[in-house]
């Protein structure tokens, strides 16, 4: 299962983020839990606009975004009362990239530009990086189980594109 551009990656990533945040009913009895993800600066472009952003400016590769997928789905499967919402998305995207970033590329990553690319303080980024990670119970590993599941899932995703 090969991507044939890197540009797939993002925009299968993007899909699949928007289709998390539609599949939430906003009517369920849960209330939500609020983190240092949640936001009320939120960007004036589409999560799919903001992803292209950062594809455009910063340079990773596929293995980044689907890394970054697997982190967001891993936060909303270990915290039930912990939902992708209009609020934190952009916060979710920025911090599992981040991370992606730093643990798959060998390019040590210029985080003074990598805030200007997606509109934040460095302090914000570093702030959204640390609560990913506690909504991660600092799990970083991805089972070769669960890397095949996500591949396919994004793959899948692809194919509507």
């Amino acid at each position: 299962m090969q991507f044939d551009k890197e540009s797939e990656m993002h925009v299968a990533f993007s899909k699949l983020l928007v289709g998390l945040l539609n599949s939430k009913d906003n009517s369920h009895s849960i209330v939500p839990t609020r983190t240092k993800l949640d936001s009320s600066k939120i960007p004036r472009m589409s999560i799919q606009d903001y992803i292209g952003r950062i594809h455009k400016h910063v340079k990773c590769s596929s293995a980044c975004y689907l890394l970054a997928f697997i982190l967001i789905e891993r936060a909303l499967r270990y915290n039930r009362c912990w939902f992708l919402t209009s609020s934190n998305v952009y916060s979710a995207v920025t911090a599992s990239l981040t991370l992606a970033i730093k643990l798959l590329e060998d390019d040590e990553l210029d985080m003074k530009r990598y805030a200007r690319v997606v509109g934040y303080e460095c302090e914000e980024v570093a702030a959204m990086e640390g609560e990913l990670l506690k909504l991660i119970n600092y799990e970083l590993f991805v089972r070769e189980e669960e890397y095949k599941l996500s591949l396919i899932h994004i793959c899948r995703c692809r194919r509507a594109i």
